[in-house]
Parts: structure tokens; sequence; C-alpha cells
């Protein structure tokens, strides 16, 4: 269909002027010249066009998604899409005909059991570590005359980073005056950094957490 193009200001006043001639005993003497002219549009509208990509993919989903609402389709390329079904910019989910499954986690009635605890909530941690300074060989000099070696305390000191390896300090064992390493002072362990002597470790303080599911739908897009 051609559409012609609008006339000139001047094609229409002598088209009115001409009208109104042919009318002159109703409208008098009056010409075009006594109007004003405007022009207004009939229709004013706009063609928008959209690039369609249609996939077709398996989604597993955890636990039971309403699926009711959602479109469903037998052949994805003949699929008709109403214009008021789809958003500017956002995707339209669509589920094909009696492709839905559900099957059972294998995770036990909903929970699984935490790898890094087997269970417990906690990690077992030796509570005492070599010394780093003496790596427990020497940690005092004068331990064979005061009885034997130093027994262990029911919570190993803090290790200490001595200025000078080598200088020696008061053992807390057997109270020797310089015959003790600077980092143990005598005792050979020193508090493990990571459970801080209490022996065992959380699973909070790793980090870690079990995954939690309840079933999985398997449906595709």
């Amino acid at each position: 269909m051609t559409v012609a193009e609008d006339p000139s200001e001047d094609e229409v006043r002598a088209e009115l002027d001409a009208r109104l001639a042919r009318r002159r005993g109703r409208w008098g003497a009056r010409t075009s010249a006594y109007f004003h002219l405007d022009r207004l549009h009939l229709l004013d509208a706009s063609v928008v066009r959209r690039v369609e990509t249609r996939i077709e993919t398996t989604r597993d989903e955890p636990g039971d998604p309403g699926l009711a609402e959602r479109p469903v389709y037998d052949v994805l390329d003949e699929y008709e899409v109403d214009p008021r079904d789809v958003r500017r910019g956002e995707p339209l989910d669509l589920v094909k005909r009696d492709t839905v499954s559900k099957r059972a986690c294998a995770c036990g009635n909903g929970l699984r059991q935490c790898p890094a605890c087997d269970g417990m909530t906690y990690r077992p941690c030796e509570p005492a570590r070599p010394c780093p300074v003496c790596a427990g060989v020497s940690p005092c000099t004068q331990y064979l005359a005061h009885g034997g070696k130093p027994g262990r305390t029911a919570r190993p000191p803090k290790a200490r980073r001595p200025v000078r390896p080598e200088e020696r300090v008061t053992c807390a064992a057997c109270g020797t005056p310089d015959s003790a390493c600077g980092g143990c002072q005598g005792w050979g362990n020193v508090r493990c950094q990571t459970c801080q002597g209490r022996g065992a470790r959380s699973v909070h303080d790793l980090h870690l957490q079990g995954d939690r599911q309840v079933q999985d739908v398997r449906w595709p897009r």
C-alpha cells in the first residue's frame, strides 16, 4: 500500500476556498484566511522488533517447585508466544509436556553427614606441638640433673619468638637459670595455634558446613 504525501498548507487552503465558494450563502464572504490550520495525526504508532532465542535444556531443582502455572509445550519451535506473557528483557520458562520427574535425594531424609567431622561437630587436634625453636630436642640443658625430662603441663604454653634463639632462659619445669629454650621455656612442646590447646577443632572454626537438601525435581527448561 502506497501512502500519499501530506498536502501542503497552500493546497489545503485552496481546497478550503473552493468549498467555501460553493457555500457562500451560508458562510458569507469568508475565505481560508479566516481559519487557523493545525495538523493532527490520525495514527501515531511504532514497530518494535525483537530477536528471540529458544533453548531446550534439563534442569534439576531441590524441593518441590510449583510448575502448574508455567506454560506447557510439545514442540519448542511450534510454541506461539503471547506478547502479554513476555516482559521486556526477561526470559519465559516453559515446561515440556510429560517430562517432569521426581526422584529421591541420596541425602537421607534431607540431611547429609558433614564430611569434615563425620557428624561429631568437631575434629580432634593435638593440643601440643613441638617447639619451633628447639624442636623438642633440647628444651632444657639441665633436665637430667633434676629428675629426668620435664613432665607435660595440662595446657602447653604459647610459643614465643626469642630475639636470639640461642639465648637460654630460666626453665619453667626445673627452675634452672639460663638452661631452657626461649621458645618453650623448657617444656619442649608449645600450644597448638589451631585449637589453642583445647584438643579439638570446631567445624565452624574450619568454615565447613554440611549440605542440606530435601529432594530434587528434574524438569526441562
